[in-house]
């Protein structure tokens, strides 16, 4: 299981705003957000920071947002890079706003001295997108044909932090897409939205009276992942193709109104020093060893049957779809569908009930670069 951690929350003074960014950069807001790198860095499954999320989003944030999240981006992989044991990514993560996505993505990939190590360039790049709609979309009427073309040349990997659009019913079918050959030689995999239900109505599984009731979108994305040879395709080399290295020119912004300004605004007063010589105190996160993989939380399946005999296993490698098994209901919420799953269950239940940590199975799957956790 891997964590991909937004260095910034919602609460006030915790993060680059849309309007009047300059008013949310100073030296408290980093020293914050150098605390997050120091609290999770030193974990072996910390994949890579955001240093931010969707806060360009128009036109009007378009004209002043960039600048900014340049410098935050450059702060931060500076922080990292005199203070932490390992170097970890930075990079942004957008809405899919065709107005100013294209914009936002050369703005962020490229490099301003001409530089590779150009350190206000994002490592890389992610696309919160929600244009897959319904059962009958597909690549073409969703638009994700568009997406593909758009990035095939990009110098940065890049890929879906969010998708899973539930204006209909959700079977998920834009994970063939993702995986497959339409889409995988551009995009390195996507991460679901989300596990947990919320009063948006996006989640997989839904906590309630101390239990954990899965839902009918968890069977139909397990559905979905059934259907992909994940070891051929994590046998698959990595592309050898090169994307476009970009000198940052104003002639690469398009849009109106966009941001053609990449010079990047000095570090707030004192910030220089924290990201010299690191903050103090320094929360720090470590690894504890764990004995006990049984647990009592109570899980039932979209048919209401309880699942029996879970357990949390450690994996070694990445927990691919079919690692693990057990029966979690019907990926159909019919009464035909629960009625004959029902009677298949009273003659599997013996063998598929025990030995599935249904965590990992439904968010380990979603990024071959190994992602799984949202912070």
């Amino acid at each position: 299981m891997y964590m991909m951690i937004d260095v910034n929350s919602p609460l006030p003074g915790e993060a680059i705003t849309s309007e009047n960014p300059w008013e949310s950069y100073y030296t408290e807001y980093l020293n914050r957000t150098f605390a997050i790198a120091e609290a999770f860095g030193n974990y072996p499954n910390t994949l890579l920071f955001f240093s931010a999320n969707e806060v360009i989003n128009d036109i009007e944030t378009a004209e002043v947002v960039p600048q900014y999240l340049r410098a935050v981006t450059r702060d931060l992989k500076g922080y990292i890079k005199n203070n932490l044991k390992r170097q970890i990514p930075v990079g942004y993560s957008a809405a899919d706003v065709r107005e100013v996505l294209w914009d936002t993505w050369n703005y962020m990939q490229c490099s301003e001295s001409g530089d590779k190590n150009d350190i206000s360039r994002a490592d890389l790049f992610a696309l919160n997108s929600y244009s897959w709609c319904g059962p009958e979309a597909t690549y073409k009427s969703s638009s994700f044909d568009k997406l593909t073309e758009g990035f095939k040349d990009t110098s940065v990997p890049v890929f879906f932090s969010e998708y899973g659009c539930n204006d209909n019913e959700r079977y998920w079918t834009e994970t063939q897409s993702i995986y497959g050959p339409d889409m995988k030689n551009t995009f390195s995999g996507g991460v679901v939205y989300e596990y947990t239900q919320e009063k948006n109505n996006y989640g997989l599984v839904e906590f309630k009276d101390d239990e954990a009731h899965l839902l009918v979108d968890y069977n139909r994305l397990k559905t979905a992942y059934s259907k992909i040879d994940w070891k051929k395709l994590y046998a698959e080399k990595p592309t050898t193709k090169k994307g476009t290295f970009l000198t940052c020119d104003k002639k690469l912004i398009k849009t109106k109104g966009f941001n053609t300004n990449f010079t990047v605004p000095d570090v707030p007063p004192g910030a220089q020093k924290l990201i010299d010589n690191g903050i103090n105190p320094k929360p720090k996160g470590k690894l504890v060893d764990i004995k006990d993989f049984s647990f009592d939380l109570k899980v039932m399946g979209t048919d209401g049957k309880e699942i029996k005999d879970l357990k949390v296993q450690k994996l070694d490698d990445f927990n691919y779809y079919g690692k693990n098994a057990a029966e979690t209901g019907t990926d159909d919420d019919s009464e035909e569908s629960k009625s004959s799953s029902t009677e298949a269950d009273s003659t599997t239940e013996d063998d598929d009930s025990a030995g599935m940590s249904i965590l990992p199975m439904v968010w380990a799957a979603a990024l071959p670069l190994a992602a799984v956790l949202f912070a």
